[in-house]
């Protein structure tokens, strides 16, 4: 199942190789607002989708975006979670 998952990682950011920065930001950004949340409050994207986002430009367009990563036990993945100020301006 692992071998099977990460097949499917790897597809993912083959696809999107050709596509610009700009493009994969706004691939990333359309994920990150419509990814589905984990139990933990968590909205997990593979790093290897976007390759050409660094961890430090996922960082900077998540909190752009009002969501923080966080970068503690996440063994390689992108795990973001939506800044309390940023429920309280769409409520």
């Amino acid at each position: 199942m692992l071998v099977l998952s990460l097949f499917f990682s790897f597809l993912d950011g083959w696809k999107l190789r050709k596509h610009s920065y700009e493009e994969q930001v706004e691939v990333f950004l359309k994920d990150l607002r419509s990814g589905a949340v984990t139990r933990r409050g968590h909205i997990d994207l593979d790093p290897l989708k976007y390759t050409k986002l660094t961890d430090k430009d996922a960082d900077r367009i998540g909190e752009e975006a009002g969501y923080y990563r966080q970068t503690f036990g996440t063994k390689g993945r992108w795990l973001f979670l939506r800044s309390a100020d940023s429920e309280d301006e769409n409520s």
